[in-house]
Parts: C-alpha cells; sequence; structure tokens
C-alpha cells in the first residue's frame, strides 16, 4: 500500500481537511463505526474537530484516528461491511461497521506529542497497470488515479514548507506543513512515533524538486 507521508500540527490538519473538501469530491467517514452504529460522515474540519483532537497525538503512537476518504466518482456505492461482535465481549452490543475499499485512501492521523510530531499518513492502494480503458465493477480507476494527484498537489505543492530526506540524504520523505515546520525550528522532533530515535527534522529542503 503506496503512501502520502507528512508532518501536520493542529492548525495544518485543519486546513489540509479544508482544502480537500475544497478542491475534490471526498466525503470523510470512520473507518470503523461506534457500536452498534453506522460510520459517521464529517463534512467540515470544526465537525472533525469535536470528534478527535485533529493534530494532537495523546499517545504519540502516530495513530490518533483513521478516517476513509471517499469519492463517490472513484467508488460508486460505499463498501460498508456489517462485523458481528460477541455480546458477552463487547458489554452487550452486536455489530459495528468498516468502511474498507481497495478504492479509497485512509487517513491515519498523527500530531503534537509533549516536544514531537509524529507522522500522519494517507494510505491508499496503487490503481492497476495498464489502466482499464472502462470502470472495473464499482471502481473507476482512472478516477481513482486523478484523485490521487490531487491529493499529491494538495499536499506536496498546495500546503508543504519543505520535505524532509533520509539519513543519507537521498529519498525524499514525509512533507511538512506549516505550523508543524514553525513548531519544528523551535526545536520540536518530527518522528514516526515517539519512541523513534531518528528525527526527520535533521534534513529538509525547502521545496518538494519539480
Amino acid at each position: 500500500m503506496a503512501q502520502i507521508e507528512f508532518f501536520a500540527a493542529p492548525k495544518d490538519v485543519k486546513a489540509l481537511i479544508d482544502r480537500i473538501l475544497l478542491v475534490t469530491d471526498v466525503r470523510f467517514f470512520q473507518t470503523w463505526s461506534a457500536f452498534d452504529e453506522k460510520p459517521r460522515e464529517f463534512h467540515t474540519s470544526t465537525e472533525l474537530s469535536s470528534f478527535v483532537p485533529l493534530g494532537k497525538d495523546s499517545r504519540g503512537d502516530g495513530f490518533v484516528e483513521m478516517f476513509t476518504l471517499w469519492s463517490p466518482t472513484a467508488l460508486s456505492r460505499r463498501s460498508l461491511q456489517r462485523v458481528a461482535l460477541n455480546p458477552a465481549l463487547c458489554d452487550g452490543h452486536q455489530f459495528r461497521y468498516s468502511f474498507l475499499d481497495s478504492a479509497t485512501p485512509y487517513l491515519h492521523l498523527g500530531g503534537v506529542h509533549g516536544r514531537a510530531i509524529t507522522k500522519s499518513v494517507i494510505a491508499h492502494n496503487s490503481p492497476p497497470r495498464p489502466l482499464p480503458k472502462d470502470k472495473q465493477g464499482n471502481t473507476d480507476w482512472r478516477r481513482f488515479s486523478e484523485l490521487l494527484k490531487q491529493i499529491l498537489q494538495i499536499v506536496y505543492v498546495d500546503l508543504a514548507s519543505g520535505v524532509t530526506t533520509d539519513r543519507e540524504g537521498v529519498r525524499r520523505h514525509p512533507a511538512v506543513l506549516p505550523q508543524a515546520r514553525t513548531l519544528q525550528q523551535k526545536g520540536y522532533r518530527l518522528v514516526q512515533n515517539v519512541s523513534c530515535e531518528w528525527d526527520y527534522g535533521a534534513a529538509i529542503e525547502r521545496n518538494w524538486p519539480t
């Protein structure tokens, strides 16, 4: 599974969500619903921030919450799967839903934890090669590929203040969004999770190379 990686603080996450909602047809859903409910949809970054503290990682593990980014033009029907629960082990709850599909990207939120910022990721499957001329089942892979390009543009070009490199300075890794960049310049570490020693902030390039 391919990934679009970035470091983002609270203002960055809000700006990213607002931008994706503005320029794409993506709709944000819980990947896993609450017990006995269907996945909740979030129409604005304000709604999302009332559900989870955007850009803050209380555990420091880089996995605050997971959201499904569903595009109705890429995937014509929502792929909701009802998952049966054992009421004896789940306080009487009988089911929940998952929203998982090969043609939906997933947003894994990290954020600020103490003096560190954990990595956020938009994970997605790669479209099949060669791309089909027509839709395959519920999925329009051409539209899915276009959507990924839009999201890449938003993260790496529209919003990024810089990109990091690996220890050898060769591979280009996560983008650093503006508030995260400001915090990094004040001494915050950019890390996969707080138990990792490697600080991505050790090597930041100002612009994504064209």
